[in-house]
């Protein structure tokens, strides 16, 4: 299970969609089990 807040100036469909792939595409064997931060800038886990 993964927790994730997106934390973005634009609160558009497209711009959270972007950040999400992104996420996966980098750090896809990182999330299971953990919350997620999304920031336009930063990627934070931290444990559920």
């Amino acid at each position: 299970m993964i927790s994730l807040a997106c934390r973005l100036p634009r609160e558009r469909a497209a711009a959270k969609i972007d950040a999400i792939e992104k996420l996966l595409d980098g750090y896809e064997e990182q999330l299971a089990g953990v919350f997620v931060v999304v920031s336009e800038t930063q990627v934070r886990f931290g444990q559920v």
